[in-house]
């Protein structure tokens, strides 16, 4: 069968055969057809049930698809056939218009009217043949092109409602993964505090147990203790040997060079190292501090007072539960120096000599009335709520001791530069620093104290009560004075970089000059504060002042220059 598109083109435009819009309107039927149906199935039978029956649907696309191409083939195989019963004709080329064509023409010319009917008839069966096998033609191609399209477009669709519920599903997993990852969170949160509760309950125990082994020494210490009050006995010395010396001003001494044997003095000294220091229990109340007994008091009472509790509220607080001390300590080694004071021993550079350890001590409340503690080992020592006066602490090592909220009078931290007591001697004009680096004064009362050439940088005085303090000469670079009151204090050549005045109270408009001038050159800068003049009475809201001093007599003190507060105004440069 020798047909071109040509030709079936030559014939559409010579209006033997119908233009292809009848064709194009059946394929976008047919095209339409399949959307209904498939938009209908998959509104009202719901995307599940699409998945459910897709194996179906592809069944009958396929049987469709294999029915239209095995009807196309069966066509073209039987069309000569088909076309000869149908139309008497079984080719269709256009050359075979030519004699139908002619015989038209003939039978009009000639006037044979049977001739020209015949021959238009045979041209008409003709024609029909031809535009029956192209439409035939045309139809099977549309029609497996339809199906395959549309086949197309739904697997498509279908694959993207897939894709749709695979991402629903991915998202429901991906939630369901989010809880549990969350439980899996707390559950290692729970963990983590469980672990970091059984590691402060072990080191609790690690703890404790070297209490207890510490706890040891305290039979070795107290039998100690008798055999210095022996000591005493024997020696009877007293302190004030005048016969009309009143009976309290009577106080035991123990001459370390005389009235104790060398046994008995190494015997303290290798009971001082024996003892380490360790972390113990706080329960929270400082007996040895008078406002947190008063907070104690107030506290019982505090829903029945509330005016006077909001006043004295934020002094103290305790702690909910026991819980271990801050930094280790050792009471043992305390005790030790307690128990040294109250058997007359006033003298500690025999024992300093020979390594006597007080490192650690936890002392609080400690009485050192003049006791002589030159070079002697206190660094984290803790002598908070000690009463402290007319001691001479010269080339100690005190970094990082505790003094908090002590009274401090007429006392000593000056290095030794002459006066060294025996053993100690200097040589060639050497001296005896005293290391304060760290200290706490936070609180502490000091009035009439040498502090000259001390090395105290990163000391604290936070809300203390500084009254005649010759700080010459003293490093003090980085302290704090936050809060402080300072009354009399002198900074000649003290070194004053990055100290922090902030919030002080002090005596006389002009202490900011005056502090500059005398300070280390180039170390203070006042630029750096503001003054404002306060009352006495905001002086004596700092506890260390007001609990300890007479206003009246500090009036006097102060001739008239009043108090200001000094605010700081400006960063401390590096």
């Amino acid at each position: 069968m020798s047909d071109t598109s040509g030709e079936s083109e030559d014939l559409e435009r010579s209006g033997w055969f119908p233009r292809r819009r009848s064709y194009s309107a059946s394929l976008g039927l047919l095209i339409f057809s399949f959307g209904t149906a498939a938009g209908f199935l998959l509104a009202f039978a719901g995307l599940g049930v699409v998945e459910e029956s897709v194996g179906i649907l592809l069944l009958v696309f396929l049987c469709i698809l294999m029915f239209i191409a095995a009807f196309g083939l069966m066509i073209y195989v039987f069309r000569k056939p088909l076309l000869k019963r149908v139309f008497g004709f079984a080719e269709t080329q256009l050359e075979l218009f030519a004699t139908p064509l002619s015989n038209v023409a003939r039978g009009a010319v000639d006037r044979d009217s049977k001739r020209a009917v015949d021959a238009a008839q045979e041209l008409v069966h003709l024609a029909l043949a031809r535009y029956a096998w192209l439409s035939t033609r045309r139809w099977v191609i549309g029609s497996l092109t339809a199906l395959i399209a549309a086949m197309a477009a739904l697997a498509g669709t279908a694959m993207l409602f897939r894709q749709n519920e695979l991402l629903k599903d991915q998202t429901a997993t991906l939630i369901v993964q989010n809880e549990m990852f969350r439980e899996q969170t707390d559950t290692l949160t729970a963990q983590s505090t469980k672990i970091d509760t059984q590691i402060a309950l072990a080191d609790l125990s690690v703890q404790l147990a070297e209490a207890a082994r510490n706890a040891e020494l305290a039979a070795s210490i107290v039998e100690i203790t008798g055999e210095l009050a022996r000591e005493v006995s024997d020696a009877s010395a007293v302190y004030l040997q005048d016969s009309v010396a009143a009976p309290e001003d009577n106080v035991a001494l123990l001459d370390p060079e005389k009235d104790i044997d060398l046994g008995l003095v190494v015997r303290i000294v290798s009971a001082s190292q024996a003892a380490k220091p360790y972390r113990y229990l706080d329960l929270g109340v400082r007996e040895q501090d008078a406002s947190a007994m008063l907070w104690q008091a107030a506290e019982r009472r505090s829903e029945e007072l509330p005016s006077f509790w909001s006043n004295v509220k934020d002094w103290h607080a305790v702690s909910a539960k026991p819980e271990l001390i801050d930094r280790p300590a050792s009471p043992e080694r305390g005790q030790l120096l307690m128990s040294m004071v109250a058997a007359g021993i006033h003298d500690f550079e025999r024992f300093n000599a020979l390594q006597l350890d007080l490192s650690f001590a936890s002392a609080r409340g400690v009485r050192l009335f003049l006791c002589s503690l030159q070079v002697a080992q206190l660094r984290f020592a803790d002598l908070s709520y000690a009463t402290i006066r007319e001691t001479d602490f010269g080339g100690a090592y005190l970094e990082n001791t505790r003094f908090r909220k002590a009274v401090i009078r007429e006392t000593s931290f000056a290095r030794v530069s002459e006066d060294a007591l025996s053993p100690y001697f200097l040589v060639d004009g050497a001296a005896f620093p005293t290391s304060l680096a760290g200290a706490d004064f936070s609180g502490a009362f000091l009035r009439a104290i040498d502090y000259q050439g001390a090395e105290s940088m990163l000391a604290v005085f936070d809300q203390g009560a500084l009254i005649d303090i010759d700080f010459k000469g003293a490093a003090l670079s980085g302290s704090t004075f936050r809060g402080a009151v300072l009354i009399g204090t002198s900074f000649d050549d003290a070194q004053l970089f990055k100290t922090d005045f902030d919030g002080a109270i002090v005596a006389g408009e002009d202490f900011l000059e005056i502090v500059a001038t005398d300070a280390y050159p180039g170390s203070f800068d006042p630029a750096h504060y503001a003054m404002e003049p306060v009352d006495l009475d905001s002086a004596m809201q700092v506890e260390a002042f007001g609990l300890q001093v007479d206003p009246a007599e500090i009036e006097a003190h102060i001739e008239g220059k009043g108090f200001f507060r000094l605010q700081r105004v400006a960063p401390l440069e590096d």
